[in-house]
């Protein structure tokens, strides 16, 4: 089951926010009386979201007709003791609206009886945090379906949450105030094994920083800080003719400095990062110390003369970038002075760096740089207007085209995307870091690129360092054309909280992939297919498989089910479910 439905709450008391953003802010404000307040739970839970939520009594049931009874107790996951003062929350997985509630008792029980035969949402909820489905793994959890049977019985286990507190500290002991302190999780998210940015913090000015409401897991912490006395003053000042001259005086080398982005514990080297691994309801306090380098001064050579002459109010803006543990890419403040043609870039330390300039003339972009370097003293920037990819094309639309046709490239750093002219034709306005694009085209799908002056496979595309890149693209139309619904089984019996998945016969096109949970009948829903051949899928506790990797899959592969969509017919499928493979 899809965890999508929208929840909403008749608030009558001050209210707590959240948000998932693994930093909780509390606030109080005073609603009038009858306000109510609601808030979605998304298939991708990743995303930002405030809850506004008062516990107060049980709203009477939506049918009071009904037959049908869900019963069980909340219990700790760690231990299976009774959670007493759990809001349990039940609601018609199909008809979003003001769901029932329930606090737990010192027995952990809940029970919602008179209910109408259907399929229910089940969520529970500790107080000061955000709610979690029944089963919950990865924004898919296990509805509860009843009619003609009840559901009772249910035993909802909910992890104890963890955390992660500590201090940062200069090379004199001293703490470092305003430091932006990086949160890192390995985990297997969405099929993929790798490491992620989950948030981050800022020290206040006793250098302590504190992350809560963490799952069990392996996590890493960066931090990225300026000294706080630091003075970092440019190297060259501008000249009448918009280009940058060295300044004969020298500040003072004691306060030109920089801290490394640096993390726990103690090294500048993502890959040596220590981990931190946290237990279920456990927690680690640490302390990662700064120490302060010669700042750089990297001077910004634009264009040369006569190629590309300063043109008045010309400038440039910037972003700089290190990859942090795993390769995710962390974006840190550093300061670029524009000077016509040229620039400077200071106030980091020497390492390895993703910079993304812009250079603008008369109030409008000229051209985008974007490399990946590694500066030391004495490096310089050349920027040049071939230093970084451009991308045009056209696209080709098999029946009627959306009715404002968009196209979007989405990549390790971001993503940018422009709107399709009339004729098909599209040209991107700013320029491409190389790397990895997948392709989106809103209210269409891919379904063949042909790429000249870089590399398709699939619904992506490899952009090179420079140069121009010419796509042809044919997209079909709609945004799915079929679903699959059915059961899964084993031995003629519904399998509740399996792993559906419906995977492409080409793996290189991760956004054909489909997936649910089964229900507590077995029961999944698979919506939005395109055109195309797949396989069909049932795993048991597919919680942590990298279904993404060509690797892992193929073993539950020649298990699977071929599937060619769209289907013929309405019919309902079964799929026995397969033994989860450690």
């Amino acid at each position: 089951m899809r965890n999508s439905i929208r929840v909403c709450f008749l608030v009558s008391a001050p209210l707590l926010l959240l948000s998932n953003s693994r930093k909780t802010g509390a606030g109080s404000s005073a609603p009038s009386e009858g306000r109510r307040s609601c808030f979605t739970v998304s298939r991708r839970v990743s995303a930002p979201f405030a809850l506004a939520i008062a516990f107060q009594q049980s709203l009477p049931p939506a049918d009071s007709s009904g037959c049908c009874t869900i019963s069980g107790i909340v219990v700790d996951h760690a231990t299976n003791r009774p959670l007493r003062g759990i809001a349990v929350l039940l609601n018609p997985s199909d008809r979003p609206g003001d769901p029932l509630r329930q606090i737990t008792g010192e027995d952990g029980a809940f029970a919602f009886s008179h209910l109408s035969p259907e399929k229910y949402a089940l969520m529970a909820q500790r107080r000061g945090e955000q709610p979690v489905g029944y089963q919950q793994y990865e924004g898919f959890f296990t509805g509860i379906v009843v009619g003609p049977n009840n559901a009772t019985n249910i035993v909802f286990p909910l992890d104890s949450p963890a955390r992660i507190s500590g201090t940062v500290v200069d090379e004199n002991g001293d703490p470092v105030p305003q430091a932006n302190v990086i949160l890192f999780r390995k985990s297997v998210s969405l099929g993929k094994a790798g490491t992620t940015q989950m948030g981050s913090a800022n020290t206040g000015s006793s250098g302590l920083f504190h992350f809560s409401h963490l799952q069990a897991g392996t996590y890493f912490i960066g931090v990225s800080a300026r000294p706080w006395y630091a003075e970092n003053p440019p190297q060259f000042q501008p000249q009448q003719n918009g280009v940058g001259v060295p300044v004969n005086q020298v500040s003072n080398p004691e306060l030109d400095v920089a801290y490394p982005v640096t993390y726990y514990a103690d090294t500048t080297d993502p890959q040596a990062a220590s981990p931190v691994v946290l237990n279920e309801g456990g927690g680690a306090t640490i302390q990662v110390n700064l120490r302060a380098v010669p700042a750089l001064h990297v001077p910004i050579t634009g264009p040369a003369t006569g190629e590309e002459p300063a043109e008045p109010n010309q400038g440039f803006n910037s972003s700089v970038s290190v990859e942090g543990p795993g390769g995710a890419l962390v974006n840190i403040g550093a300061p670029v002075f524009g000077f016509g043609n040229s620039g400077e870039l200071t106030g980091i330390a020497p390492g390895k760096y993703m910079v993304n300039i812009n250079r603008f003339g008369n109030g409008k972009q000229q051209f985008g740089f974007s490399q990946s370097v590694d500066l030391a003293a004495g490096s310089t920037l050349q920027v040049r207007s071939g230093s970084s990819s451009s991308i045009a094309g056209r696209i080709t639309f098999e029946g009627v085209a959306p009715r404002t046709p968009f196209i979007q490239f989405t990549g390790k750093t971001g993503n940018t995307g422009v709107q399709i002219n009339p004729n098909g034709t599209f040209s991107l306005n700013e320029s491409l870091a190389p790397g990895r694009y997948e392709i989106l085209i809103p209210g269409a799908y891919v379904k063949l690129i042909a790429a000249k002056g870089a590399t398709a496979s699939g619904d992506s595309v490899e952009i090179p360092e420079n140069g121009s890149v010419q796509l042809q693209i044919t997209a079909g139309r709609g945004a799915g054309v079929s679903k699959i619904e059915g059961f899964v089984v084993r031995n003629g019996t519904g399998v509740p909280a399996a792993m559906v998945l419906l995977l492409p016969n080409d793996l290189d096109r991760p956004a054909l992939i489909r997936r649910d949970q089964s229900d507590s009948d077995g029961s999944f829903n698979l919506p939005a297919i395109l055109p195309g051949g797949y396989t069909l899928l049932a795993i048991d506790d597919g919680r942590d498989l990298a279904y993404q990797d060509p690797d892992v899959i193929k073993p539950y592969l020649a298990q699977g089910r071929p599937i060619e969509a769209p289907l013929n017919g309405n019919s309902k499928i079964e799929i026995p479910v397969i033994a989860r493979r450690r």
